[in-house]
């Protein structure tokens, strides 16, 4: 048994899909691209390889956003932390949930910590100026990611309502298909400046 409200269950879970949705988007534009060498030297390529740097930068940031601390002064925050402390749940459901926690928490630190606060929420000098990537990391470290944080909202919408959460799975499908509406290569004018790296 829970205390959650189930709205709150439902608006987490829903933040937890939305992050998921910008992934599996972001993968089939950039990372599963069959188009990819095609398109590259056209002004579409060019143009989806902004794209790719914004739809990083903007799903990096629902990501990181899921891992702030549940308050801060008189500000409370909907994420896991909030979920784990503010649900009310029973001990077995309380003990998963915090390794589960633990888990998503270790890849959101070590991954995504340094590039939210000095290139997605700030433009950190330093790091500007020494170039440096921040916020890279393996597919595979993302696919076990996504599928701790599906675990983790599947436990809490099952403990609140006892069904299923329906996670979306467009995102991968809507991403090949704006790949697939994109005409022939020889259609495309060519790019005129690279792209700035």
């Amino acid at each position: 048994m829970t205390t959650l409200p189930r709205q709150v269950a439902f608006e987490f879970c829903s933040l937890c899909n939305w992050a998921w949705y910008c992934w599996q988007f972001h993968a089939a534009l950039f990372h599963e691209n069959s188009r990819e060498d095609e398109l590259r030297p056209t002004a579409a390529g060019h143009a989806l390889g902004r794209l790719s740097v914004m739809t990083q930068g903007y799903g990096m940031l629902e990501v990181s956003k899921l891992h702030d601390p549940a308050g801060t002064g008189d500000r409370t925050t909907l994420g896991i932390d909030y979920i784990v402390k503010h649900g009310g749940w029973s001990p077995t459901t309380q003990a998963t949930l915090e390794s589960l926690h633990g888990q998503l928490d270790g890849f959101a630190h070590k991954v995504l910590r340094g590039a939210r606060n000095k290139s997605i929420c700030h433009n950190d000098l330093a790091s500007i100026l020494a170039g440096k990537r921040l916020g890279a990391f393996d597919l595979k470290d993302g696919e076990e990611y996504f599928a701790r944080l599906q675990q983790f909202a599947q436990l809490v919408w099952q403990e609140v309502t006892g069904d299923e959460f329906p996670f979306d799975e467009n995102g991968a499908f809507e991403g090949k298909a704006l790949i697939g509406a994109i005409g022939p290569a020889d259609r495309i004018p060519r790019a005129e400046t690279p792209i700035p790296r």
